[in-house]
């Protein structure tokens, strides 16, 4: 099951996020909530690398209450995009049809529409801005 390309988008939040992995074709293949601690981040990681070998991740913040979820994924070596909350209205505007599908979880099907348009904006080339690495502090 691991070869294939998945999307995660990360609907970040103060006491926990909302994540939302994509295959693909477009099916859920997990929603649920994320404590914004450590052990729960990294079990997401993990859960998210069970469903495909060339994650790409996806955050509406590029930094505060993302910044552990961030450190995590810079930690394993994975790819992180940020999408501004302009572009998660816009993507759930085109994809109105994702509100009347009741996802579970309180911003799902805004990250399930971003997750669609990321996919799309990739396959045609457009760029895509990537959260650099932070420096570390001194």
């Amino acid at each position: 099951m691991g070869e294939k390309r998945v999307w995660i988008g990360v609907d970040a939040g103060k006491g926990f996020h909302w994540a939302v992995v994509l295959d693909a074709e477009g099916e859920v293949l997990l929603s649920r909530r994320v404590e914004n601690d450590e052990a729960d981040l990294s079990a997401l990681v993990e859960e998210a690398l069970s469903h495909g070998l060339e994650p790409t991740w996806a955050t509406d913040q590029p930094g505060g209450s993302a910044a552990l979820l961030l450190a995590v994924l810079w930690e394993r070596g994975q790819r992180v995009l940020y999408v501004p909350g302009i572009a998660v209205d816009r993507a759930r505007d085109m994809h109105k049809s994702m509100r009347e599908q009741k996802i579970t979880g309180r911003g799902a099907s805004g990250k399930v529409a971003v997750m669609g348009y990321l996919r799309g904006m990739e396959r045609s080339g457009r760029r895509l801005y990537r959260i650099p690495r932070a420096a570390p502090c001194r």
